[in-house]
């Protein structure tokens, strides 16, 4: 019995009885992580737990390879969470307590489990796991969409925006991912992610990496679209922590205001020593009417050949795009122009993020055009 059908066959003759009984989603989404581990592997954990102590001592890490399998159950179950014991956990004991029970009388459940001697712990170690996982798994889960991204040229493109208007995707389903729950959080991610109707995710770089820079995605609040109070109460709320991301500390206008947004320039030639978050270092500050030095290298460049460079490079693109014959043909055209902006001008910049943007539904197109 594969892990899907095996969840299933525990979670249907259960689902009648949580119907109308006012279940906290958590705890449903708790009971699915347990029905889907199915009690052999449970009792596996349970079992070692009794010797070590602690059900996650070996930190989602497989005991045998030794390595981190983000596909395995032990990754879930190693998941932490951010909750804080209010005045709603008592509740959430007693439903998950609940769920054990419903599970025991109306499956098989805990008929599987060979060894009777510790059977009434382990029912109890079970309605543990649920709980823990209704606490984990809201605070790991991803929101994924069937929406497909589509570019929507407008009839009339100005030099500010190339590349018209793109949809939003609509949310209707959540997944876990612990590989991806280890990502850490910023307003202004340099990661992306599509999901594919097989249930794999797909993790896709939306700005210049060199090798080292940690990846972060968002937790689902940018800067682009939320302000720094919508950004630091709504995370705050939601993760227990205050963020102190690039776009926080700097107070980055929505996407909307970026055009107003002071520009400044990059060192050309020490930009790819820095990582895109530290651009402070080989900023061109200004020596005169057209003349600025790089903060690291204190190489002085002629501002109007940097400029005449990056006003002439919209027009370029423009052109390129209305050759391209395919999505494939296009990424390395806007690749280039990301990479291109992102040494030459100091985030946020309006066209950089534009372009991040188009990268993004071009590659979720991509990604479901070869399933």
């Amino acid at each position: 019995m594969s892990d899907l059908d095996q969840g299933h066959f525990y979670e249907c003759p259960c689902l009648p009885y949580f119907h109308g009984s006012n279940l906290k989603i958590n705890i449903f989404l708790g009971f699915k992580a347990v029905c889907k581990a199915g009690p052999v592997e449970l009792h596996k954990i349970y079992s070692a737990s009794k010797s070590y102590g602690d059900f996650r001592h070996n930190g989602g890490f497989d005991p045998v390879t030794k390595k981190y399998d983000g596909n395995s159950y032990l990754a879930v179950l190693n998941l932490i969470s951010h909750v804080e014991h209010n005045e709603k956990f008592p509740q959430l004991i007693q439903q998950a307590i609940s769920f054990t029970e419903i599970l025991r009388s109306k499956t098989n459940f805990f008929d599987q489990i060979q060894d009777k001697k510790n059977l009434d712990e382990f029912k109890d170690f079970v309605a543990s796991i649920a709980l823990y996982h209704a606490q984990s798994v809201p605070f790991n889960c991803l929101g994924l969409s069937d929406t497909k991204f589509e570019l929507q040229p407008t009839s009339a493109k100005s030099d500010n925006n190339l590349f018209g208007n793109l949809c939003e995707p609509d949310v209707c389903k959540i997944g876990i991912y612990p590989l991806t729950s280890l990502f850490n959080h910023s307003c202004d991610p340099n990661v992306g992610r599509a999901n594919l109707t097989d249930g794999r995710l797909v993790i896709m770089a939306t700005k210049d990496l060199k090798v080292g820079d940690e990846l972060f995605m968002s937790y689902g609040y940018e800067f682009t679209t939320n302000d720094l109070e919508d950004r630091q109460e709504n995370l705050a709320a939601s993760y227990l922590f205050n963020c102190e991301c690039i776009a926080c500390e700097n107070n980055w206008p929505l996407y909307n205001n970026l055009e107003e947004f002071p520009i400044r320039l990059r060192c050309p030639k020490c930009t790819r020593r820095f990582s895109y978050y530290e651009f402070e270092k080989c900023v061109l500050d200004e020596i005169g009417d057209f003349d600025a030095r790089c903060r690291n290298c204190k190489k002085v460049f002629d501002l109007r050949v940097l400029w005449g460079e990056i006003k002439h490079f919209p027009s370029r693109l423009s052109q390129s795009m209305k050759c391209y014959k395919c999505y494939s043909e296009l990424i390395p055209v806007l690749i280039n122009y990301c990479r291109f902006l992102q040494s030459r001008v100091c985030p946020p910049f309006l066209p950089l993020y534009e372009t991040q943007e188009v990268l993004k539904s071009i590659y979720f197109e991509l990604a479901h055009e070869n399933e």
